[in-house]
């Protein structure tokens, strides 16, 4: 989704950001159109009682939720204010690049995402997804830290920003994944509504405090994103103590 437009730039002849509004509102609302019509799965809880409004954040008062939620509120600091700065960091590093390469170059960037999230998917029946989190956002964590000194090339800092673009999406999912088991069932939806939206008021902060000072700290500016994954690293360590999976059938 957030790739998208990018590929729309990428494809037009004369990339126009309204047209772009256009065509991403026009797959939004298809988007909306495919939910109606599949509708929801088997297995939802289709009864739910009175909404009860001190209940919303009962979750937190539970240490493995509160855990993953904390991690998933460092992961936000650092997802979509990453994403903001890519087709920045593309430019920094490309400077005569034409607007439809740096569009091409962000959608390959931020893209790369669907593949590292279909590896924490799988590798989440491996490790658990506690530790896809976690080694996911390290990584990501460390190329907050190391990008400045790696672009000094552009062909090395495009390594690094899909290194980074794979890693920074594959952790998403599992913090999803540990909260909904971490809470009461009738309170999942609740509960992961409360973690999204913060998660998001959380990105908001992080987008405008690098949008501000880019220009001003130039690459350096993703240092700015530290704090997000060291928080979320620190959050969750306590869920790194669970065991994988078992995935042993029986015959």
């Amino acid at each position: 989704g957030t790739a998208s437009p990018h590929l729309l730039n990428t494809l037009a002849s004369s990339p126009d950001w309204r047209l772009t509004l256009i065509a991403v509102s026009m797959l939004a609302l298809f988007g909306g159109v495919l939910v109606r019509w599949i509708g929801e799965g088997p297995h939802g809880i289709r009864q739910s009682g009175p909404i009860r409004w001190g209940a919303v954040f009962s979750s937190f008062q539970r240490s493995r939720f509160r855990a993953s939620a904390f991690g998933y509120f460092g992961h936000m600091w650092e997802l979509y204010a990453f994403w903001t700065l890519v087709p920045w960091l593309v430019n920094a590093v490309m400077p005569d690049a034409s607007a439809t390469e740096t569009s091409a170059w962000s959608f390959l960037v931020i893209g790369v995402g669907l593949l590292g999230a279909i590896w924490g998917g799988l590798m989440s029946q491996r490790w658990g997804s506690a530790r896809v989190a976690f080694v996911s956002l390290m990584i990501s964590g460390s190329l907050c830290v190391l990008y400045p000194w790696i672009s000094i090339t552009p062909a090395l800092a495009i390594t690094a920003l899909m290194i980074w673009g794979f890693f920074v999406i594959a952790d998403s999912a599992q913090f999803s994944a540990i909260s909904s088991k971490a809470c009461d069932p009738e309170m999942v939806a609740s509960a992961l509504s409360i973690q999204n939206s913060l998660g998001f008021l959380i990105s908001i902060g992080s987008i405008v405090l690098l949008t501000q000072w880019m220009d001003h700290l130039g690459v350096s500016v993703v240092w700015l994103l530290i704090p997000g994954p060291l928080f979320g690293l620190f959050a969750m360590r306590s869920l790194m103590t669970e065991s994988a999976p078992d995935h042993k059938t029986t015959v």
